[in-house]
């Protein structure tokens, strides 16, 4: 909290009433009642209404965009993109958003990608991906241990 007592807003609040402002403002209501009716500050809806000043998303925004399209993904691919996928993580349980982690049973094997990132409803892919990974990991290493053998 600052000074006076008051919790600054992080990127996601406003990001997510953007959309609400424009239909709002589309309907006829005044920035100053948009503005009370979300919670927000005139001075930011007048920026987003008059001069056209959209709200950034932040990243945990993105991850979870990411992960809708894609459905879900091991740590191993996510690295790339999201290099802070781990403080992405624990950030999102803070705030309580729909990013969920599992973990696999054995993935000290597997390093990165043990570690799966999913959103709520995704769980059935999530299974049939994790199944998927394993069933391929397991004939590699039948294969190798065939070779070796030989």
């Amino acid at each position: 909290m600052n000074s006076v007592g008051i919790m600054r807003k992080r990127k996601d609040f406003y990001f997510q009433k953007y959309d609400r402002a424009v239909e709002l403002h589309k309907t006829g209501k005044s920035i100053q009642n948009i503005a009370k009716e979300l919670d927000l500050s005139y001075s930011a809806v007048y920026s987003w209404l008059n001069n056209g000043k959209r709200p950034e998303k932040d990243a945990l925004n993105y991850f979870v965009d990411f992960l809708r399209k894609n459905g879900p993904m091991p740590a191993i691919f996510v690295k790339e993109l999201f290099p802070s996928h781990d403080d992405l993580f624990h950030m999102a349980v803070k705030r309580g958003s729909e990013l969920n982690r599992h973990l696999v049973k054995g993935r000290s094997v597997l390093k990165q990608s043990g570690v799966w990132y999913y959103i709520d409803g995704q769980e059935d892919e999530l299974k049939k991906r994790v199944i998927g990974m394993l069933k391929k990991y397991n004939e590699l290493k039948s294969f190798i241990l065939q070779k070796k053998a030989l």
